[in-house]
């Protein structure tokens, strides 16, 4: 386990001569968090550092359960022994400490594990953060970003922040959940029980889903689109919108093929297709 130790050491005493620049990225010990939080002294020499992963699997066709799964990942191990070991009750050991018996330097330490990030695609992220964040939201930070210059990934990870503030203050529950609507938090994270001094902070502990961000809520840009029901600016005529062409007529009827299809999917393919001319979730109304 002095594996991290070691290797932590060695890349600090790289970066002093390499203008603070790795010349290879190998580990998630590069990361500039992960330097920071050790140089500051929030991680120490005997602490474990984590890595929370989860994703859920389907049990049954046509999505009639589902099994959420879940590992720790401990990068004081090497990366090939580092999926090899079992660690629970984070939150009681973070405060606890973990007692430890090194056999080489024949001594007894404490290790308070330090949550460093959570991995998982999409859906369970959502599950893991509270917080479902559209294309729409990014799209208005970056358009942000380029007309005052500040730094768009500062104001993403900010964004967050700046929308539980404004939860927290509502002062009824018909402001509550219109709140939780208009910013996407759905509830707070589970990690939000984590002590402060052994997490990195909330949101900056997830990480990216690089699999699935490409097509995170395209579908619902792009089908109000389709039916001439994004919302636009006054002055823009949606008549002639060519690309609308999902409307009236023609959007019950592709509603019906799309029911139709369910006998031709195998049943593993998620759930069986609605109709969405008669149920659609996407927020926008038929």
């Amino acid at each position: 386990m002095r594996w991290r130790q070691e290797y932590t050491n060695k890349i600090i005493n790289e970066l002093k001569t390499t203008d603070g620049i790795p010349e290879v990225y190998e580990d998630v010990l590069h990361g500039k968090q992960y330097l920071d939080v050790c140089q500051s002294g929030k991680i120490k020499d005997s602490d474990a550092v984590l890595m929370f992963s989860i994703d859920r699997a389907q049990l049954y066709e046509s999505k009639q359960s589902n099994c959420w799964i879940y590992i720790w990942v401990i990068f004081d191990h090497a990366p090939d022994e580092r999926y090899k070991k079992n660690l629970h009750h984070l939150r009681a050991i973070q405060t606890e400490g973990l007692p430890i018996w090194d056999s080489a330097k024949k001594i007894l330490f404490r290790s308070n594990p330090f949550f460093f990030i959570a991995t998982a695609d999409s859906p369970s992220m959502a599950f893991l953060t509270g917080l479902v964040v559209t294309m729409a939201d990014s799209h208005a930070v970056s358009i942000a970003d380029s007309r005052g210059g500040t730094n768009q990934v500062h104001r993403l990870t900010i964004l967050p922040y700046v929308n539980l503030k404004h939860v927290i203050h509502c002062s009824n529950m018909a402001e509550y959940e219109l709140a939780c609507l208009k910013t996407g938090i759905t509830k707070p994270s589970i990690f939000c029980g984590s002590d402060t001094d052994r997490i990195l902070l909330v949101p900056l502990c997830f990480g990216s889903d690089i699999m699935h961000i490409a097509a995170i809520n395209t579908g619902d840009l792009l089908l109000p689109l389709w039916r001439g029901t994004f919302r636009a600016e006054t002055m823009d005529d949606k008549s002639v919108w060519a690309w609308a062409v999902l409307m009236k007529a023609t959007w019950k009827a592709h509603g019906s093929l799309i029911a139709d299809a369910t006998p031709f999917l195998p049943g593993s393919f998620d759930r069986p297709p609605h109709n969405p001319a008669e149920k659609i979730s996407s927020g926008y109304k038929a």
